[in-house]
């Protein structure tokens, strides 16, 4: 074999140093966003609602931190089914879309009751920004003024009363639940369905229908227009008039009701996210936790009625698994609905 002279092997040397860079130099010299990239928050609803918002105003704050646009873009339909299968059969896994909606009730009930071809792992919980409860709203000149009065008025007459809702939502489910108790078929309140929990809000404040089971921080914007006869969660619930579901039951049928018509609104990757680009997934989830405790940011979410929670990945997943499971062992509710 011809040995090498000594510039042949520098030659050679150099030549194998550049070629390892230029291998080696994407992996190192990744950086995202970069100003080329966009990304899109999915929200499942109609605008209006308690998700639209907070999506619409985190996009605001993330887009700041991470110096690229973010869209929210609405997709509705099937209490948040459609967009969540959108989101899920997306085929990047980039980091470049997230989906923003109610990990329960509704995507969890989208996944029970079959609406949505997805399962519950095909979502990773980032955070879960907003836990919230329901109250049971009417519009401010209703003339029920109290549970007894709303219970009353649906034990008379079949399809008298009507309440809007969303099919398959944790507070359609605590509705059915109440009927359950009283010993009265489904159909005994009329029910007006709707895709999202603006229109349904809107609904009661307008008096198209007579009462419903709403998200007590999400009604907010709206108190000056409905009241509160009902509280379904005292301990979570403090800021509105009317007495405890339970202890009406309690006291009229000598029964309680299982409470689970809480709303988690989270925001959501593809799980192959974190798999296929941890460092994007690292660099995203950090600046998510920053803009969360911010004090200004804080201050908007507060002055905007807005969830304000940082509660990070694996305390979300395990909020939202225990409202999981909590609705799946009452699914049977919501069948031939």
């Amino acid at each position: 074999m011809e040995r090498l002279n000594f510039s042949t092997k520098w030659v050679l040397s150099i030549a194998a140093c550049g070629l390892t860079a230029l291998v080696a130099a994407p992996a190192a010299a990744e950086k995202w966003p970069t100003q080329r990239d966009r990304i899109e928050f999915t929200v499942p609803f109609n605008t209006g609602g308690s998700a639209d918002r907070l999506a619409r105003a985190l996009a605001g704050a993330m887009s700041e931190e991470l110096k690229v646009p973010i869209t929210v873009s609405n997709r509705p339909g099937g209490a948040g089914a459609v967009g969540a299968t959108f989101f899920a059969k997306k085929p990047s896994c980039d980091g470049s879309s997230f989906l923003v909606m109610q990990a329960t009730p509704f995507l969890a009930n989208a996944v029970i009751s079959g609406r949505a071809p997805v399962k519950w792992e095909d979502f990773h919980v980032i955070n879960t920004q907003w836990v919230d409860y329901a109250i049971v709203a009417v519009p401010k000149d209703s003339p029920f003024k109290t549970l007894d009065d709303l219970f009353d008025a649906i034990e008379k007459e079949k399809g008298g009363v009507s309440s809007a809702t969303m099919n398959g939502s944790g507070s359609f489910m605590q509705q059915l639940a109440v009927l359950e108790v009283m010993k009265l078929p489904t159909d005994q309140v009329r029910f007006v369905l709707y895709d999202g929990g603006g229109p349904v809000r809107t609904s009661v404040a307008g008096g198209q229908t007579d009462f419903s089971f709403v998200a007590a921080t999400g009604s907010e914007p709206i108190r000056d227009r409905i009241r509160s006869i009902g509280i379904v969660n005292a301990e979570a619930v403090t800021e509105w008039e009317g007495e405890l579901i339970n202890d009406v039951l309690k006291r009229r049928y000598n029964v309680q009701l299982p409470i689970f018509s809480s709303y988690t609104v989270s925001v959501f990757s593809q799980p192959c996210f974190p798999k296929e680009h941890p460092e994007r997934y690292k660099t995203f989830v950090q600046a998510y936790e920053k803009v969360m405790k911010d004090p200004e940011f804080q201050a908007d979410l507060k002055a905007k009625k807005l969830g304000n929670l940082w509660n990070g990945p694996d305390k979300s997943r395990q909020i939202i698994d225990e409202g999981y499971n909590g609705l799946n062992n009452y699914s049977y509710l919501l069948k031939n609905r």
